[in-house]
């Protein structure tokens, strides 16, 4: 984590302190919330007799070990199973808890029952708890074999299989449901019926904003515009699952990918193609946040606006500005451990830029995100691996392009873009697409 340096401006130091103190009653919650969680567990599994499971919604255990003590049934199934079917099953089978906001009871993959309850927290992250494995009283011999069935491994563990299995709890319909209602007593208390409704109103409205997507990208529908956006997701997925190779490398990377992307959204110049394959590109940057937990309103803005803002879009420059603004968010955030630690201040600083680069200062970016322009400088480039001026003028190109695609004289793009003249506009253009315009212009508007 970056050290903060002192700075001299005292409102400045009032945000660092605030921030420090969020941080702090952040972590502070954090910390309390999984102590008392964990101290829920122990009481449940106290007085029931039954395993409880914490695991978040990909189903990975969150805590210390205490708060997911396998029974010795799942123990021996996970000795001949590493497919690690269980786990993976968990997130399908526990989400009717969260539709239903109650208690759900589902199977295991290999028959055994198990009961969820959802916890969600305010920031909208999404945990589960799970109790089992259990067994219904009217199951005989016969689930035993449906096990061997299952795995062909285990089939010569008949007698082992046949002890462990009687150690599963065995309930009957009466005592399953009083389970289901000491378990969701147990756990209500960490989230509340209100959350659950603000979260799937916003579950709501992010759908309707993918089938509008969905439909603005099949309006002018090509094949080839969803095999590029699959080629576009692969790339980036083999980037994430890659060990090797630094930050700046990765990053580097990302930019390449996209970039090739959005440039070819510009290829046609017709506009009802180029808001379809706009749509198609949003559309797949959703599915990847999905995919690796990135927070949806840090990269399309608060509330989804800035898909409601390009489905609204009727000219070129409106959904350019759009498109690379949340491509910016996008590359940030996937290039972060963890999402939600994005530094507050350059990311306020990076949207500032956006907004204001034709006419903009070092001093005006910090300003608005309260440092001093030597700590705000200092502060980007480590965060971004690139300088203020680097980015500064890396936005400038990319909407210059919006304006050389129109045939406007490079002289007014230039002044369009925020650059004193058009000499020095080319030597930045070259420095960044290897290029002249001109020559941009010759291969891309064919």
């Amino acid at each position: 984590m970056l050290q903060e340096k002192p700075v001299r401006c005292s409102h400045s130091q009032t945000t660092c302190r605030r921030r420090a103190m969020h941080m702090s009653v952040t972590q502070y919650h954090s910390s309390n919330l999984l102590m008392n969680i964990k101290a829920a567990i122990q009481d449940y599994e106290l007085v029931t007799r039954v395993n409880c499971y914490f695991f978040d919604k990909s189903g990975k255990r969150v805590g210390d070990r205490t708060c997911y003590q396998c029974s010795e049934a799942c123990k021996f199934i996970e000795r001949f199973d590493s497919s690690g079917g269980c786990v993976l099953d968990y997130p399908g089978s526990c989400r009717p808890a969260l539709e239903m906001g109650k208690t759900h009871v589902y199977r295991c993959p290999y028959g055994l029952l198990n009961i969820a309850f959802c916890v969600l927290l305010e920031d909208e992250t999404l945990y589960f708890v799970s109790s089992g494995p259990l067994l219904m009283k009217s199951e005989d011999k016969g689930f035993i074999k449906n096990f061997m069935e299952r795995n062909k491994l285990m089939a010569s563990h008949y007698n082992d299989l046949a002890r462990l299995v009687a150690g599963v709890p065995a309930v009957d319909e009466y005592y399953l449901h009083a389970l289901g209602n000491t378990l969701q007593r147990s756990f209500s208390a960490f989230t509340t019926d209100d959350l659950i409704k603000k979260f799937w109103k916003k579950q709501d409205v992010l759908t309707y904003l993918m089938r509008s997507l969905d439909k603005a990208a099949n309006e002018s529908f090509y094949p080839e515009y969803r095999q590029q956006a699959g080629v576009m997701e692969r790339a980036i997925e083999l980037i994430s699952s890659r060990h090797e190779g630094s930050r700046n490398q990765k990053k580097e990377a990302l930019q390449t990918i996209i970039s090739v992307f959005i440039d070819s959204i510009y290829e046609y110049r017709s506009y009802a193609e180029v808001k379809s394959r706009s749509a198609l590109f949003f559309l797949s940057l959703i599915q990847i946040c999905q995919k690796r937990d990135i927070n949806l309103e840090f990269v399309f803005d608060k509330n989804y606006e800035a898909i409601f803002q390009l489905l609204e879009a009727e000219d070129y420059t409106i959904s350019g500005e759009i498109i690379y603004a949340a491509a910016d968010r996008f590359q940030n955030a996937f290039l972060q451990e963890n999402s939600y630690r994005v530094n507050e201040a350059i990311i306020q600083g990076m949207d500032y830029i956006r907004q204001n680069y034709v006419n903009v200062s070092l001093a005006d970016v910090a300003k608005e995100v309260s440092l001093t322009p030597t700590y705000f400088s200092d502060l980007f480039k480590k965060q971004t691996g690139q300088s203020y001026s680097d980015y500064l003028n890396k936005v400038r190109i990319d909407f210059s392009k919006q304006y050389i695609r129109k045939n406007v004289p490079l002289a007014q793009v230039a002044q369009q873009v925020g650059f004193a003249d058009q000499s020095y506009f080319v030597k930045i253009f070259k420095r960044y697409e290897a290029i002249s315009p001109s020559k941009w212009r010759m291969l891309t508007c064919k």
